[in-house]
């Protein structure tokens, strides 16, 4: 019986078990001893205004706390993270900040 059961198992059609992977990119800069409203102003803003212009961007969230800025996307179904990890890169770097801040660009898949 048991033998039967994982053989059933085994066999279920997939679209009973959906893939519930998503892929995220992390963008954070850090800028010690700055205001959680400066943040916003001179970091956060200008990166989500280059990064609005991206393809296959489900979602973007954005955190700015004293000396921290942190930009999540959350990206469409089969996007090559690659490619937009590339392009995250490239947007962030046109993105004008004249603070001088460290900025990282990771992926992250949960």
């Amino acid at each position: 019986m048991l033998l039967s059961g994982v053989w059933a198992l085994s066999k279920l059609n997939t679209q009973f078990l959906p893939n519930f992977a998503l892929d995220f990119i992390v963008v954070t800069v850090v800028w010690t001893g700055s205001t959680a409203e400066d943040v916003e102003i001179s970091i956060t803003r200008p990166i989500e205004q280059e990064l609005r212009t991206l393809d296959h961007v489900r979602k973007m969230n954005s955190t700015s706390t004293n000396g921290f800025s942190t930009i999540v996307l959350e990206y469409e179904e089969s996007t090559d993270m690659g490619w937009a990890l590339d392009q995250v890169k490239e947007k962030v770097g046109q993105t004008e900040i004249w603070i001088g801040a460290p900025t990282s660009t990771s992926r992250r898949q949960p």
